[in-house]
C-alpha cells in the first residue's frame, strides 16, 4: 500500500472544483484587464480627453449611471461646473454645457 502525501492532488474536490479555478481566474482577469484598459483609453487617448472633468467620471460610465439612478446627476453636474467651468466631461463620451454659447 502506497502512502499519500498531505498535499496530494487526489481527493473528492480535485476532479470537480480544481478544473474550474483556472477558468474563473482567466475570466476575472480578463474583466479586470478590460476595465483598466478601457479606463486608461478614456482618460488619456479618447478624443474628448482635452475637456476637464474628474478622472473617476471620465474613466467609466458606472459613477454617472449610479448618480442618474439616485437622482443626483443634475446636482453633481452643477457642482462640477462650479469647479471646472462652462464645459465639463461628465462621462467618457458626454460633455455638459452651462449654456448654448459655452
Amino acid at each position: 500500500m502506497e502512502a499519500k502525501h498531505v498535499w496530494s492532488t487526489e481527493g473528492p474536490l480535485s476532479r470537480t472544483t480544481l478544473p474550474w479555478i483556472p477558468v474563473v481566474g482567466v475570466i476575472a482577469g480578463t474583466v479586470v484587464l478590460y476595465v483598466v484598459l478601457t479606463g486608461a483609453y478614456n482618460i488619456w487617448f479618447h478624443p474628448l480627453r482635452a475637456y476637464p472633468g474628474p478622472w473617476w467620471l471620465v474613466a467609466n460610465r458606472l459613477p454617472y449611471t449610479l448618480s442618474v439612478l439616485r437622482g443626483t446627476a443634475t446636482r453633481r453636474a452643477k457642482a462640477l461646473h462650479e469647479q471646472y467651468g462652462h464645459v465639463v466631461r461628465i462621462n467618457p463620451d458626454t460633455l455638459s454645457f452651462t449654456s448654448g454659447d459655452a
